[in-house]
């Protein structure tokens, strides 16, 4: 349906520009055609036939997204696999790789937390239904289901998915001649967390050019480490270069994909952009391309990976080291066994909810270096408010506002004239009390990062209470604990 690289639509005049109709040619060769590239044209026939489809198959994905009867203000695109693994923890299902599951189970978690709504592709749309009954979300997560969308646009969806999949693994082989350098970054990443990695190298990568549904994928892809009863070890080097060389053109396809659902989602060229949020083994791929977004000056640092890095940089050298996000310890700080996690996630998620409402501002905080309220993020990680209420609290009328400002917001406090008694007569109860509901009322997104914190402090060895928690196989996890320690050194990004 592609047309020739030698022949230029253009010369036909078929579309001139400022019409309507050229317009609907750029859209669809930005949502996705059979040739991914820009540059790419179509004949006047494949034109006239594919330009209908490009409504409904928008119609088809906003409705499946459910941004029209419920706006979100953050979107993010999780793995199949990633939510997979984490309904079989949940489910007591066997797990291939029980460390990557676990390090997927965190990655659905934080987007649970830090996001509206979670997009994920899903087939038959089952995977996504059962994460969000087993973890008692309101459709949460939405699943993007070929099934739905195929019954309106035919094969419009897989031949999008296919056009961008094969267009990642070109961009993946290019780099070994245009960008090698960027490539060696990569496989320097792999073998700091995996020594036993080979050299990468994309070329003749069996893909068959195509997108696969991960349910149909060899379920090897998700694993790094197996174990015969005694311990955990690697896996071969030759299934770990194929799940390295299949993870990395993914994580690619998905950081495209996101781009193009980012596009589909907009109303009127406005909008919240799509995140990809990839699991364990796309990692590396994410954190080599927000180096060199971060070389050319175009970083992006999300909310949630640079409060991962201070929670780090704070708690690395404690007893036990950090080797889960931090957010993952606090939800096992509120669970005592599998039934008490979806309250433990509903209750954490609710906290995080001014975190969520205020994303774009804090984002343009961070972009913009403000060291001030950097501060103030880090400090209530660590558990330190005092600072926000010194002041504020130290005064009659201020002690007042709070109350009265409180019991309006049905917060349960003390009356006011207890509360300032309480102050004055330098009750640590009534001090903290203030501090707290000042903090919580007039500085909501500071008391979601507090509370987060908190609860993570009291998880120190998150590895063993999660295998405890999930009756996870048992044996010698020496190698796999050195991998986990390395990936929460290194997996931050901007």
């Amino acid at each position: 349906m592609s047309e020739d690289s030698e022949h230029d639509v253009s010369s036909d005049r078929f579309l001139e520009p400022t019409t309507p109709e050229a317009e609907a040619q750029w859209a669809i060769e930005l949502v996705g055609t059979i040739n991914w590239d820009l540059g790419a044209r179509y004949k006047p026939e494949a034109l006239a036939q594919e330009l209908p489809k490009l409504p409904a198959l928008r119609r088809s994905i906003r409705h499946q997204a459910d941004v029209a009867a419920n706006p979100a203000s953050t979107i993010a695109l999780i793995d199949w696999t990633s939510l997979d693994n984490t309904c079989r923890l949940l489910a007591g299902d066997d797990i291939d790789d029980p460390f990557v599951a676990l390090l997927d189970f965190a990655t659905i978690l934080g987007a649970i937390l830090f996001y509206d709504r979670l997009l994920v592709l899903d087939i038959t749309g089952d995977t996504a239904a059962k994460a969000n009954k087993l973890l008692m979300l309101d459709e949460v997560i939405r699943p993007i289901n070929r099934a739905s969308t195929s019954a309106i646009v035919g094969d419009r969806w897989s031949v999008m998915l296919d056009s961008i999949f094969a267009s990642a693994l070109r961009d993946m082989i290019n780099f070994q001649y245009d960008a090698p350098n960027w490539l060696d970054e990569l496989a320097a990443l792999w073998h700091a967390l995996v020594p036993a990695a080979r050299p990468l190298n994309y070329r003749g990568f069996d893909t068959h050019l195509s997108y696969s549904a991960s349910p149909r994928r060899h379920s090897g892809s998700r694993m790094i480490f197996c174990h015969d009863h005694i311990r955990f070890l690697p896996r071969d080097a030759e299934s770990l270069r194929t799940t390295i060389l299949d993870n990395d053109v993914r994580a690619l396809f998905y950081e495209k994909l996101a781009h193009v659902l980012s596009v589909i989602l907009r109303t009127d060229h406005e909008g919240p952009p799509v995140h990809y949020i990839g699991g364990c083994l796309r990692t590396p791929m994410k954190m080599i391309r927000a180096h060199i977004a971060e070389k050319m000056l175009d970083s992006r640092i999300r909310t949630e990976d640079w409060l991962k890095s201070q929670w780090h940089a704070l708690y690395q050298k404690r007893d036990f080291p950090v080797r889960m996000p931090f957010w993952f310890d606090a939800i096992l700080a509120r669970t005592k066994g599998p039934l008490d996690i979806p309250e433990a996630v509903r209750s954490l998620r609710d906290d995080a909810h001014a975190l969520r409402s205020r994303r774009g501002e804090m984002e343009t905080m961070l972009a913009r270096g403000n060291a001030s309220q950097m501060e103030e993020l880090t400090r209530a990680l660590a558990g330190d408010i005092g600072q926000f209420t010194s002041r504020a609290t130290t005064t009659t009328g201020a002690v007042v506002k709070i109350a009265e400002v409180a019991m309006k917001t049905a917060v349960p406090v003390f009356p006011a004239e207890t509360a300032h008694a309480a102050l004055k007569a330098g009750s640590e109860l009534g001090a903290g009390w203030l501090r707290e509901t000042a903090v919580r009322l007039f500085r909501p997104q500071i008391w979601s990062v507090y509370r987060m914190g908190q609860s993570a402090r009291e998880v120190q060895r998150s590895l063993e209470v999660a295998f405890t928690l999930f009756d996870l196989p048992r044996a010698d996890a020496d190698i796999p604990k050195q991998f986990l320690s390395s990936f929460a050194a290194l997996s931050w990004i901007q």
